[in-house]
């Protein structure tokens, strides 16, 4: 007797928190009520509509820039060693090698495997150099980083932005899959995502004619017949920098700053030659926010952290009366004069003037949202997209609403009419399945989609297997003679072998789908989990304290009306 109020007490106290679980889902307009829990189902991209984002990471352009970067870094460190060397040029940018013209060929490899083991080795030497890339586990993590950190700064601007419950998740090796359900404002989301914010600022290179610049640019447009309007602008950055190769000055690139009547920036731009050396990234920002500059003009105040300040105070200490550009997704914001020393490390970017103030204003608020979320470590390209109407969405809900209603109803009838009082019973434990099952779901403010839909309903069907094994076997304990007692305590017994077999081998099915799937791969899989466990309760656990209250403690033992 004990034993049986134990359990009601405890199916009681699950029914209670599921109830509580799932009360926000039911009462979403109550969500500040005590009694109504903080999580709530989302309905998935396919059931609500959204957006839908394939993107490319440029991971070869990460490495291509890394690889710059070392070479700056490995000819400081070599002139402090005493070693002496020449040019280090990149001579592969995908992989990342290099080349290390010099005269103490030994020197510089005893350097390298002393103090770069873990990322460069030496794959050639020869008399007047010594040929370096980075290793391959090395290149491959460093890949998978910039990856990582990419889906990570998406995932950040995307909370910025206000969508609840986006799923952002890696395809391949340079893919990011973004779905965004219930999305209302898509282009400004598109514009957020796809906006690189990589700040950089950049010492200007006064010895280059900026007349001549111009005429350099021009000529390479007309002989290579392209213009910004026909290429994407980092394409264009690209092909422009490879024609004026041999023109511009070592370690020099050539930007464009948008004239200021212009509308945009293939309507008038301007370019501007910097140096790549000695340029601060924006990696140390802060903080970035929306303000009014001098003039009343809108600007974006940026603030750098302790290492980035040291850093932007060294840069303007170093280059007092000489150009700074400030850039913005390779595009030149504005260059002004470094006149005095930045301790504070605090900066701005002016917008310039707009006919349209609202625009500019909402320019400035994408700016600094992306900044303040961080900056993407690779350009992104846009490879597909689709947007999920509502109308779509509201069909697949009530489709899938008439289906699992009718199929519930089903099953329900077909067990009270083949196994009568049993089948109640049975009924009961199904009921709480389904309720047990949502009410974690929503606990864990889980995105309900289309095969999610499908793995739950697929898990009932298991939960009423589950009662189906248990009832057979009471049958056959009947048929042998046994007391009706005797018969429910071994129908029990016997069938919960199989019952736990068949359990215990579709959820590791469920736990691989979850490990190795994405998406509604893994909606699938976590509501099947979810489902698969509770009915190891409902069909056990629950079914037999209700079977022992009506047998042992009601006596009932009518058996043709029990089952």
């Amino acid at each position: 007797m004990e034993s049986l109020k134990g359990r009601f007490f405890i199916i009681i106290a699950v029914v209670l928190t599921g109830f509580y679980w799932l009360s926000a889902t039911l009462y979403p307009d109550k969500m500040d009520r005590w009694w109504v829990g903080s999580n709530k189902l989302v309905y998935g991209l396919d059931i609500q509509g959204g957006l839908h984002i394939v993107m490319a990471v440029d991971v070869d352009g990460v490495v291509k820039e890394a690889s710059t970067r070392m070479t700056d870094t490995l000819k400081e460190n070599l002139n402090e060693k005493k070693i002496a060397v020449g040019e280090i040029t990149v001579t592969n940018p995908k992989t990342g090698e290099m080349k290390v013209m010099t005269s103490d060929i030994s020197g510089v490899k005893k350097y390298i495997e002393d103090f770069y083991a873990t990322e460069l080795q030496v794959i050639d030497t020869k008399s007047d150099h010594v040929a370096i890339r980075y290793l391959e586990n090395y290149l491959n993590n460093y890949k998978e980083r910039v990856v990582g950190q990419a889906i990570e700064t998406v995932r950040n601007r995307i909370d910025e932005f206000g969508v609840a419950e986006p799923s952002i998740t890696a395809q391949g090796k340079n893919r990011i899959l973004v779905q965004l359900p219930g999305i209302k404002d898509s282009q400004r989301a598109k514009d957020l995502i796809n906006r690189t914010a990589k700040l950089d600022f950049m010492l200007l290179n006064q010895d280059v004619d900026p007349e001549q610049l111009k005429t350099w640019v021009a000529e390479a447009e007309k002989k290579g017949d392209y213009s910004l309007g026909k290429l994407r602008y980092s394409d264009y950055i690209d092909k422009i920098n490879a024609d004026l190769k041999g023109k511009l000055p070592e370690k020099t690139l050539v930007y464009f700053m948008k004239d200021e009547n212009a509308q945009n920036l293939e309507a008038g731009k301007h370019p501007i030659a910097v140096r790549t050396d000695g340029a601060l990234g924006g990696d140390t920002l802060k903080d970035a926010y929306v303000g009014r500059g001098e003039y009343g003009e809108i600007v974006v105040h940026i603030t750098f952290d302790a290492l980035g300040a040291g850093r932007f105070a060294k840069l303007t200490e170093e280059n007092k009366g000489k150009y700074m550009a400030i850039v913005l997704d390779k595009v030149v914001k504005s260059y002004p004069m470094i006149r005095e020393k930045i301790p504070n490390g605090r900066g701005v970017i002016t917008m310039g003037s707009s006919r349209d103030a609202q625009k500019g204003y909402e320019e400035a608020q994408l700016i600094s949202t992306a900044l303040r979320a961080g900056a993407l470590p690779a350009s992104l390209q846009q490879l597909e997209e689709r947007t999920v109407g509502p109308t779509l969405g509201a069909d697949s809900i009530e489709k899938g609403k008439s289906a699992a209603i009718w199929g519930t109803v089903l099953v329900l009838i077909f067990m009270v009419l083949y196994y009568r009082v049993m089948g109640v019973i049975a009924d009961i434990a199904l009921t709480m399945n389904l309720f047990l099952t949502l009410a974690v779901l929503a606990s864990l403010g889980a995105t309900l989609t289309l095969p999610g839909i499908a793995g739950f309903a697929l898990t009932a069907g298991m939960a009423v297997d589950a009662n189906v094994l248990i009832l057979e076997r009471i049958r056959d304990e009947l048929r042998r003679g046994s007391g009706i007692q005797a018969a429910i305590r071994e129908g029990y017994n016997r069938a919960f072998s199989a019952i736990f077999d068949g359990h215990v081998t579709t959820l590791a099915t469920c736990i691989v789908l979850i490990y190795y799937g994405t998406g509604p791969v893994r909606g699938f899989g976590v509501s099947m989990t979810v489902g698969l466990i509770i009915s190891m309760f409902t069909a056990v656990f629950v079914t037999r304290a209700f079977v022992e209250l009506l047998v042992g403690r009601m006596k009932f033992n009518n058996v043709k009306l029990l089952m």
